[in-house]
């Protein structure tokens, strides 16, 4: 159901505001653009240091944002969602696809997946929820302010990575892959919040980590770099 309401809002999205049917868009280095980008079969390219007050969308095709550059937010159904140092964004969701920033991003909302991968490097901020239902996850020596969940999703909290709220993984649905689920929470990582397992885990807890409530599993604890299973 949520995959489907989520299908259904970027499609009527795109279709109120397309620009393009069939092409790419792209935004030159140091430029800016007012209004929204959308395309249903193409990309989305934002150069380096360009400003776009609106929105980018895409139905089939990836977005790619640009270093220090800054945008409204970010939505594609089948594409990746790729995010380079120093930029600022409203929100980035994706349905089937990967969503990757890199170090120093400011993210002022939500990131939300179905079915991909999320990975945040070091010194980036999400003000509100990282979320998937399928994909690994990585949070490397980035902050979270909200809540890091998944349902089949590996996930990574390593090299001082702060989670302000708590870490979920959410209970088996229909038609998951009743998979054990691994969760590493690494050196100096803090999770202020619980850590609710809902389903199957192998929980890894570093010595020197901070963790709020453990609800549903227990820690195997480790002192090096990466738990040696």
């Amino acid at each position: 159901m949520e995959r489907n309401k989520l299908v259904l809002l970027i499609l009527l999205f795109s279709m109120a505001c397309v620009d393009s049917v069939n092409q790419s868009l792209s935004v030159a280095d140091d430029a800016e653009h007012s209004g929204n980008l959308s395309t249903v079969n193409g990309t989305v390219t934002i150069g380096e240091r360009a400003r776009v007050d609106g929105s980018l969308s895409t139905v089939n095709g990836g977005i790619q944002v640009g270093s220090d550059s800054r945008i409204r937010e970010a939505e594609t159904v089948n594409g990746s969602i790729r995010v380079g140092d120093g930029a600022e964004v409203g929100k980035l969701v994706t349905v089937n696809g990967n969503i990757r920033l890199g170090s120093n991003v400011r993210v002022l909302e939500e990131i939300k997946a179905v079915n991909g991968a999320i990975g945040l490097k070091s010194g980036s901020h999400v003000a509100g929820s990282v979320s998937n239902v399928n994909g690994a996850i990585t949070i490397d020596g980035a902050h979270i302010e909200g809540t890091l969940a998944t349902n089949t999703g590996d996930v990574r909290v390593i090299n001082g990575a702060r989670i302000s709220g708590d870490l979920h993984v959410r209970p088996v649905r229909r038609g998951d892959h009743d998979r054990r689920v691994r969760v590493v929470i690494g050196r100096d990582a803090v999770v202020e919040g619980k850590v609710q397992l809902d389903r199957r885990v192998d929980l890894y807890l570093h010595e020197s980590a901070t963790v709020g409530e453990i609800v549903g599993g227990e820690p195997e604890m480790f002192t090096g770099d990466e738990p040696r299973r």
